[in-house]
């Protein structure tokens, strides 16, 4: 059941919010506070969508607020120096590999990202 309010912006709220295994009190209230409000978010604007779309002008280039959300959700992610490195290389390789047959840019970016940051976070410090 919980499941089901699932969202990117849920579990990164809440993991942000309990980074440390162990400091867990609230953590299911606190959750739920917040898919719940994602997910009220998500049918009204959905519903304002249906009834509006076809009066908003194009020119207001809305689909640009979806890569937007990612970028934030990034921001707060992004909390060490391999961190920043996988995001980093993970993009750059994305962008570069957009071309590749099947969509298969992002899939690589994605694996040079994660390689990228594994080989940051075995460095000595």
């Amino acid at each position: 059941r919980i499941a089901y309010l699932l969202t990117d912006q849920a579990y990164l709220l809440t993991a942000t919010r309990f980074r440390d295994p162990h400091d867990t009190p609230g953590l299911v209230p606190y959750y739920f506070g917040v898919a719940s409000t994602l997910w009220a978010t998500w049918q009204i604007t959905t519903l304002a969508g249906l009834l509006l779309g076809s009066v908003i002008p194009e020119s207001w280039q809305l689909e640009f607020t979806i890569p937007m959300v990612f970028a934030a959700l990034l921001i707060l992610a992004v909390r060490s120096r391999p961190g920043l490195l996988a995001a980093t290389v993970g993009g750059v390789v994305a962008v570069l590999a957009h071309d590749l047959p099947y969509g298969l840019g992002l899939m690589v970016g994605a694996l040079a990202g994660v390689a990228a940051g594994m080989a940051a976070d075995r460095e000595p410090r």
